[in-house]
């Protein structure tokens, strides 16, 4: 059995669920660690981002593509560009 490392600080639930399910799919081994304090009922601590995922090293690049894929078309989408939303407000 491989060694898992932290690959990468995942910065949101939504976004490891979606790693998850990419992972799952291409069936590369991995494990996700949030960030909840059990003791204070699951509370985040938001300086350290979701969580992480840990994986045998020999996936990190695959991993760590995922990721950047993801945030990158993330920000792709300006939906809230205010001059459309200024001429519909407007009609």
């Amino acid at each position: 059995m491989s060694e898992y490392t932290r690959i990468a600080i995942l910065d949101t639930e939504s976004e490891a669920l979606f790693l998850e399910a990419e992972l799952k799919k291409m069936g590369v081994p991995f494990r996700l660690k949030d960030y909840a304090l059990p003791v204070m009922d699951g509370i985040l601590k938001p300086q350290k981002g979701w969580g992480h995922i840990e994986a045998p090293a020999e996936y990190a690049e695959i991993i760590i593509d995922i990721i950047s894929s993801s945030r990158d078309s993330s920000t792709d989408e300006d939906i809230w560009d205010e001059d459309e939303s200024a001429e519909v407000w407007d009609e």
